[in-house]
């Protein structure tokens, strides 16, 4: 319930919030180049969620999602080989929330994924990176908009053998074979896959709750992006309370341009005398 009523307000309430903000979108036009992309990815974004507008794999990943809510998870261990894993258990991060939450968290931030989703759909991406993987369904959404686009490769990393299995599992099960799911520790798996996925052209980086592991990835991804990446980042501030890592890394001197959009963040790679940094307020 708190799940749909939160789609809901965003749906209704984003597009509303976007028309008070309109002077930023025509600065995004003005702008040109990548910015003006993204402004119109932005508006397509926001007036589909409005609309409902959904594409067969999109609903289909959505009826996957809601079935795996309906499931009463069992706390243990996925066993390889143990049957239909995407029916079977769901794992537990270690230290962790317990698995309907993981689901329902990313009920929740169902328009972030579609966010992404348009803005691969915009820029059209040769390489895109998953830093955070958790059940491969905003993997899923990410594959979707590349299979739109006819073109560009996704790899996903996880942190956790089960986590990996199960999001392998959901992604099979979701026709998404091509999506490389890696795993392992972001220090030492991360350099492997960039040296194989270089050069990257668009990363999304979440779900992770330590800032320097946070910050350890972007620059990683940073030094592997070519200028006019578009890098996404959690904008929440981590456990330590001492602010978001989001704002010390927008005024990198190799950024470009940086948009908030809530608690998501934008950043494109390059350097120039004068970046533009916006701010919308969204949910």
């Amino acid at each position: 319930m708190v799940a749909s009523l939160y789609n809901w307000g965003i749906r209704v309430l984003n597009p509303v919030l976007l028309g008070f903000q309109s002077r930023k979108l025509r600065v995004l036009q003005q702008t040109g180049g990548i910015p003006l992309q993204i402004g119109g990815a932005l508006s397509v974004w926001l007036s589909r969620t409005g609309a409902e507008v959904l594409s067969t794999d999109l609903e289909r990943i959505r009826q996957h999602r809601n079935y795996l809510i309906s499931k009463k998870p069992v706390s243990g261990s996925l066993q390889p080989g143990s049957g239909d894993q995407t029916t079977a258990l769901l794992p537990v991060r270690p230290g962790g929330s317990q698995p309907e939450k993981t689901l329902r968290a990313e009920f929740l931030t169902e328009f972030r994924t579609m966010m992404i989703y348009q803005m691969i759909r915009e820029l059209k991406p040769g390489s895109v990176l998953e830093v955070g993987n958790t059940t491969g369904l905003p993997a899923a959404v990410m594959a979707s908009a590349l299979k739109k686009n006819n073109s560009g490769k996704l790899v996903t990393l996880a942190d956790n053998p089960e986590l990996a299995d199960f999001a392998s599992s959901n992604l099979r099960t979701l026709h998404f074979e091509s999506v490389q799911v890696a795993c392992g520790s972001f220090s030492e798996e991360l350099p492997q896959i960039l040296k194989h996925l270089k050069p990257v052209h668009l990363a999304w980086i979440h779900r992770l709750n330590d800032e320097a592991e946070f910050r350890a990835c972007f620059d990683q991804i940073f030094h592997s992006a070519e200028p006019g990446a578009v890098l996404i980042l959690d904008c929440f501030p981590g456990p330590s309370g001492k602010g978001p890592v989001w704002e010390s890394i927008r005024y990198h001197p190799g950024i470009t341009f940086s948009v908030k959009l809530g608690p998501v963040g934008l950043l494109v790679t390059g350097k120039s005398s004068a970046p533009l940094h916006l701010d919308f307020v969204l949910f």
